[in-house]
């Protein structure tokens, strides 16, 4: 992001621009290592370092540095996190039904309508089954009326 760069690929091309460019600006102080080096040649080593090098290290650092932000930075994907987080909502609001069912339910069990509670339970088990068999079945008055319905009538 120093560098101007907007991704993790972009910032990996300057570092490696830039550590080109760096090279090319060492590679213009070369004709100076020799003894009758020219002050044409000095000029140049010169221009090299303003124009070359110096540009090409920051943008290696700027890379660099780029590079290792993105590496910080979570990556998430809009889309993906979106369609998560409208899943995580759907089953909150299904959840919330299942609760307000099992409270309507707990509450006619209650007072003796087990016809409700009977007529509620398949509601709940195909919103949540698990919910169903860890809340629902275990209200003991609901579990109460269940098992009145599904034990045999005796009779004369």
């Amino acid at each position: 992001m120093l560098s101007g760069c907007t991704t993790y690929g972009g910032s990996k091309t300057t570092a490696k621009v830039g550590g080109v460019m760096t090279v090319a600006g060492f590679a213009t102080w070369l004709p100076l290592a020799r003894e009758n080096a020219s002050y044409d040649e000095a000029g140049l080593a010169i221009l090299g370092t303003m124009f070359v090098l110096i540009p090409g290290a920051l943008l290696g650092v700027g890379g660099l540095i780029g590079m290792a932000e993105y590496k910080l930075e979570p990556v998430t994907d809009a889309p993906v996190a979106r369609a998560h987080e409208q899943e995580r909502q759907a089953r909150a609001q299904a959840l919330d039904l299942a609760w307000a069912l099992t409270k309507a339910a707990a509450a006619a069990a209650r007072s003796g309508d087990c016809n409700s509670v009977i007529a509620q339970s398949p509601g709940v088990r195909e919103i949540d089954a698990d919910f169903h068999s860890t809340v629902f079945m275990r209200d003991v008055a609901i579990k109460r009326c269940l098992d009145e319905a599904s034990a045999p009538s005796v009779g004369p």
